[in-house]
C-alpha cells in the first residue's frame, strides 16, 4: 500500500509470554500485545524504503526479534480510474485508466 503496512507474524508454541512486542522503525517505536499476531501501521510515505523489527519488549540479545525490510508503493494515479459507461455492456464493464507519468515500475 501506499501510506500503510500490515505486519503479521507467528511465534514458536513455546512462545508464552504475555510482556507486549515493540516494532521499531525510522526512529519510532510501537508497543503491540503479547498475544496479537499482526499490526497495521500507518502514516508511511509512498515509495520509500522502511525497515521493520519486530521484538519481546525489554530484550535483547536472546530474545524473539526479527527485521524485515519493505518498500511503500509509489503514488501512481493521481485520481480514480473512471467508467466509460454506467452499465455493463455485452457482459463487460470498461474503465479509463488515467495517464501515469512515473519512472516506477508498473505491474
Amino acid at each position: 500500500m501506499k501510506t500503510s503496512v500490515l505486519l503479521s507474524w507467528e511465534v514458536p508454541d513455546s512462545y508464552k509470554s504475555s510482556v507486549p512486542f515493540k516494532i521499531l522503525y525510522n526512529g519510532q517505536s510501537v508497543e503491540v500485545d503479547g498475544h496479537s499476531m499482526k499490526k497495521l501501521i500507518r502514516d508511511l510515505q509512498p515509495n520509500t524504503e522502511y525497515s521493520f523489527v519486530l521484538m519481546s519488549r525489554g530484550s535483547s540479545a536472546g530474545g524473539l526479534q526479527h527485521l524485515v525490510s519493505i518498500r511503500t508503493a509509489p503514488e501512481l494515479l493521481l485520481q480514480k480510474p473512471l467508467p466509460l459507461a454506467k452499465y455493463m455492456e455485452d457482459g463487460r464493464f470498461t474503465l479509463t485508466l488515467p495517464r501515469v507519468e512515473t519512472k516506477s515500475a508498473i505491474r
